[in-house]
């Protein structure tokens, strides 16, 4: 997959047909996918056309990224894996918020080989948000692109979408952020040394600092499986929060026990899934009574999946 960064230099070869999704996608859940789907079609190059900042964030001049549901990063590597020939990948800036919906269509689409633009019924694009998929199509039409509207895609009678992925997560509904997206919710990052006492309890841990701009799940503890350098799986006890027993600290960390695993871990990537949520974060009175309730954290976790 060609990742395109740069609006203004890049330019189609003019021969070049390109079917293309449109949208912010954060998260690419089930609804997203069925957009992205849409836009694979034989006789035509692919693409995913999207932004590495939320625009509506930028649009409302508070330039902060908010709970994001993954990175960049993990964006690239899953629409790479589904086989996509191009990634257009912009900032969002006052360039592209003051562009018109006419000029999107002719400066944008046509410059970059569209004869297909593919879309969610909630999309909008151009100044002021006055694209939208009322009026893609006519505003298409000139140019010869075809556009398809997908349909939405539903969880419980509610339309899956983004916020009500965040909302689940925050609120420790890991379960229904799974069959919203699609897979497990995840956080990846590079394990760093902690403070060791998960160790001398007889339960060492491997430690990630979450991204600042990534929804973490309510603190607590629970059932996740832990994949290294994106090989190597173990089931596992994670805890994210600050930790209210060891450390008066406001800093969140997420630490995982990773059952029968005897590998050297600092330095190694490592992607955490959230499977279910055992129990609330809570502060002992004695390493003791912590070293307890983790063994009986790690019994449940087993016993969950037969582990």
């Amino acid at each position: 997959m060609i990742v395109i960064s740069d609006y203004d230099q890049f330019r189609m070869d003019p021969d070049e047909k390109v079917s293309c999704a449109f949208g912010y996608f954060d998260g690419l859940h089930l609804g997203h996918m069925k957009v992205l789907s849409a836009a694979m079609v034989s006789g035509m190059k692919s693409a995913v056309m999207t932004f590495t900042n939320r625009p509506m964030n930028y649009v409302e001049g508070t330039r902060q990224e908010g709970a994001r549901l993954m990175t960049n990063e993990e964006k690239i590597d899953l629409l790479g894996k589904m086989g996509f020939d191009y990634l257009f990948m912009f900032e969002f800036n006052e360039q592209i918020m003051n562009t018109s919906k006419e000029d999107f269509i002719r400066d944008f689409m046509c410059r970059f080989g569209i004869r297909r633009a593919v879309c969610g019924s909630d999309y909008t694009f151009g100044k002021g948000r006055e694209g939208n998929s009322s009026n893609i199509r006519e505003l298409c039409a000139p140019y010869g692109i075809e556009v398809e509207i997908v349909d939405d895609v539903y969880f419980l009678d509610s339309l899956i979408s983004s916020t009500d992925i965040r909302n689940a997560v925050r609120s420790g509904d890991v379960i229904s952020a799974r069959q919203m997206l699609g897979r497990f919710y995840s956080i990846s990052g590079t394990i760093v040394e902690g403070r060791h006492i998960g160790h001398r309890m007889g339960f060492a841990t491997a430690n990630i600092v979450p991204a600042p701009f990534l929804l973490v799940p309510r603190s607590g503890v629970y059932l996740t499986r832990c994949t290294l350098e994106g090989e190597k799986k173990y089931y596992s006890v994670s805890n994210i929060g600050t930790n209210p027993t060891v450390t008066d600290s406001s800093d969140v960390v997420l630490e995982s026990h990773l059952f029968d695993c005897e590998e050297d871990l600092y330095g190694r990537s490592m992607k955490v899934e959230f499977l279910v949520r055992l129990r609330s974060e809570m502060r002992f009175s004695s390493m003791e009574e912590l070293a307890e309730q983790i063994s009986r954290d790690i019994g449940i976790a087993k016993d969950f999946y037969e582990i």
